[in-house]
């Protein structure tokens, strides 16, 4: 019986293309409705970080409060002092009787305490709140208002914790350098101008997306990164992703998105 002499080539092309380190085979969902802001009291320089979602086209809102941690690293506030309530446009009623869902969950009867205007509500178990909230992506609150019949919030509630990651990420993201990459990505293809210095990773496969990190080469910032843009790939076209370097503004998602859609990138 002849023996099988196996095509080596053949054998290669069915091998599945592993993605590298600097490419991306999936994207990542980051974009969140959650806003942070901080404060410190200058009488005793104690910080308060907030977490904010608000129902577009109305004053309805979740409000998150941490006082004595930051809500960013530490979503529980484990360190601090955490206060979790709904405003509303109107007044509620002295009970402060809710229900309140998570999803496909069943509705819960929780007596939520008032605020002293009449137009909040404050959750009875913060941090049980919280987490229920980290697991979740829609939240329904039925809550009475004054002299008028029980009224139904629903709120998008999903991406409380990537927005909390999203402001590191992008801290990460500005401090790479091109050594750095070059250790974790390997040797990407350069192309250099008098300002700039572009070390673009092709995709492995077309249906991955592969990454250009942009170095600026010229005065104070030369040597930082100041932006990374999709290259190559059936997806770039669509997703038009690109990063600059705005702390704290809405490109700290995207920066996230990048990171954690890359395998390796953050190794």
């Amino acid at each position: 019986m002849a023996a099988v002499i196996a095509d080596p080539e053949a054998q290669q092309a069915s091998k599945p293309v592993e993605p590298s380190k600097c490419e991306i085979a999936s994207m990542t969902n980051a974009d969140s409705p959650w806003q942070y802001s901080e404060k410190k009291n200058e009488m005793d320089g104690r910080e308060t970080t907030i977490a904010g979602l608000r129902n577009v086209g109305t004053g309805q809102q979740i409000i998150l409060r941490c006082s004595g941690s930051d809500l960013r690293s530490d979503a529980l506030c484990s360190r601090g002092k955490l206060e979790v309530y709904v405003a509303l446009d109107d007044m509620v009623d002295s009970s402060g009787n809710v229900r309140i869902r998570f999803d496909d969950g069943a509705p819960i009867r929780q007596s939520w305490g008032r605020s002293d205007d009449y137009k909040a509500l404050f959750a009875p178990n913060a941090r049980a709140f919280v987490a229920q909230l980290l697991k979740s992506k829609e939240f329904l609150f039925e809550y009475p208002p004054y002299e008028k019949v029980p009224e139904t919030i629903h709120f998008h509630v999903a991406g409380l914790k990537e927005s909390g990651d999203a402001d590191s990420m992008e801290q990460f993201v500005r401090s790479l350098t091109n050594d750095e990459l070059v250790t974790t990505c390997g040797t990407g293809s350069e192309e250099t101008s008098a300002t700039r210095t572009n070390v673009n990773y092709l995709p492995n496969s077309p249906s991955n997306i592969g990454l250009q990190f942009e170095f600026s080469t010229y005065g104070s910032d030369a040597g930082h990164l100041i932006a990374i843009a999709p290259i190559g790939g059936e997806k770039s076209e669509k997703y038009k992703l690109a990063w600059y370097g705005n702390i704290g503004g809405p490109d700290a998602a995207t920066a996230h998105r990048i990171v954690t859609s890359s395998p390796g990138l953050l190794a």
